[in-house]
């Protein structure tokens, strides 16, 4: 692969424009490769090139993966990426396949590929600003809720079939208290999803 061959393949890209706001309330916009664009460009440079993934780390609550970039037999680069399965709805089915795709987009950025904003990918900048808008909410709204609130919440599950006491362990709560008006709210977003993981658990 020469820098020219390179330079081809990402202008040939198809960036997706996010935006983002600054501090001062300015938008600014920048371009990202997602990593589907990354993986054409690949093939487009090394069509018998390997992108190799691997598990470097799994729990119930995370995984870290580790993703390998080759040209046949040589090593072009290596990244790791984590993800929380508590982090979105999607994590809490995918968060092990979104972690695949993160660290494939970091090793294909370390190559050159589809870096011309930032070695992160569309995918990954989505994903980390949809976990700092939850953590955001969370801390904003880091009131305990009532009794009142908690026994309509419990409530709620019940008629489900699931036992409050499961709810808490699934975010990793002790006790009642410790919920907060914040993660009600995340806790009543997701309760389809919360039943249908619960119920099968």
């Amino acid at each position: 692969m020469t820098y020219e061959e390179l330079e081809k393949v990402n202008r040939e890209l198809e960036p997706m424009v996010l935006e983002r706001k600054t501090k001062d309330g300015k938008i600014v916009k920048k371009n990202y490769a997602e990593v589907k664009e990354r993986v054409k460009a690949f093939r487009k440079l090394f069509p018998m090139g390997r992108i190799e993934t691997a598990i470097f780390d799994l729990s119930d609550a995370e995984v870290t993966v580790k993703a390998s970039i080759y040209a046949g037999d040589m090593l072009l680069s290596t990244a790791y990426a984590n993800e929380a399965k508590n982090a979105s709805s999607i994590n809490r089915t995918s968060y092990i396949e979104n972690c695949e795709t993160s660290a494939v987009g970091r090793a294909l950025g370390f190559v050159g590929i589809g870096i011309d904003a930032a070695i992160a990918s569309a995918d990954e900048v989505t994903g980390a600003e949809i976990q700092q808008d939850r953590i955001r909410t969370q801390e904003e709204a880091d009131t305990l809720i009532d009794e009142k609130h908690f026994k309509a919440l419990k409530a709620r599950f019940n008629e489900a079939g699931i036992r409050m006491a499961d709810v808490l362990s699934y975010y990793g709560l002790e006790r009642p208290t410790q919920i907060t008006y914040g993660l009600e709210r995340i806790i009543n977003s997701d309760f389809k999803s919360l039943v249908k993981e619960l119920g099968n658990g």
